[in-house]
């Protein structure tokens, strides 16, 4: 696997294909997780597409690859709690995404 494909840049490159979709209409201002992505699009594959970018082929049943996927969506469900927030000028409640 391609050692500098890590969880942090995963949801950073992730995140600017999420931002595009905000910008383009695709995705509503509520999203505010990962999991609320799928309500409108195949949320998987903003994770896919930067596999695909890093030459990284995805191995669904490879733990490691499985766990940088989570580890990297959970970052992208606190990136999208918090642009909510900041979107609608409210504060999350400590511990959770909502």
């Amino acid at each position: 696997m391609n050692t500098n494909l890590t969880a942090e840049a995963i949801a950073l490159k992730a995140q600017a294909d999420i931002e595009d979709s905000f910008r383009r209409g695709i995705l509503p201002a509520t999203v505010r997780s990962f999991a609320d992505l799928h309500d409108y699009v195949d949320a998987n594959d903003y994770i896919i597409r930067v596999f695909d970018s890093a030459d990284v082929v995805l191995d669904w049943a490879d733990q490691d690859q499985a766990d940088l996927m989570s580890d990297a969506m959970e970052q992208i469900s606190i990136w999208l709690n918090a642009r909510y927030h900041r979107a609608h000028g409210t504060t999350p409640r400590a511990g959770r995404h909502s």
